[in-house]
């Protein structure tokens, strides 16, 4: 339940604060492409990166990640009612975004909560008691 419970706080905080900034990007991308270029100037001058494809990139990849929180809190549903096949693949997913989550928090060390947090997630998911319960419930 545990696992459950902190998949659907992150990944519902992950998919609305997600959504904010993409709308956020989608409307005022100049705005923030012209900050991101006073921050990284060199970054933006050797990747060649105008503001239309920094956009593009941004949504791209925002949307990803509104469909991998979705995925993840219905995977977690299902979780929560027994399917077993559900467990793994949520704890699979939970490994994928902690490591990605890892990476991130090279520029920005609070990521590192987050981190932790996921694999705390995944280790319940994990843990011989969550698989013997998983086991009994697929006998019923």
């Amino acid at each position: 339940m545990a696992a459950c419970i902190l998949t659907w706080v992150l990944s519902g905080m992950t998919l609305v604060l997600t959504t904010l900034t993409a709308v956020l990007v989608a409307t005022q991308g100049g705005e923030v492409f012209d900050q991101f270029r006073e921050q990284e100037p060199d970054l933006v001058q050797s990747s060649g990166m105008t503001e239309q494809q920094f956009v593009a990139t941004f949504l791209v990849v925002a949307i990803g990640l509104v469909l991998w929180s979705a995925a993840a809190l219905v995977l977690a549903v299902l979780a929560f009612v027994g399917r077993g096949w559900a467990r793994i693949t949520l704890a699979v997913s939970g490994v994928c975004a902690a490591l990605l989550t890892l990476v991130m928090a090279i520029s920005g060390p609070p990521l590192l909560v987050p981190a932790i947090a996921l694999g705390v997630g995944t280790w319940l998911l994990l843990r011989p008691e969550v698989a013997a319960w998983f086991a009994t419930v697929r006998r019923r």
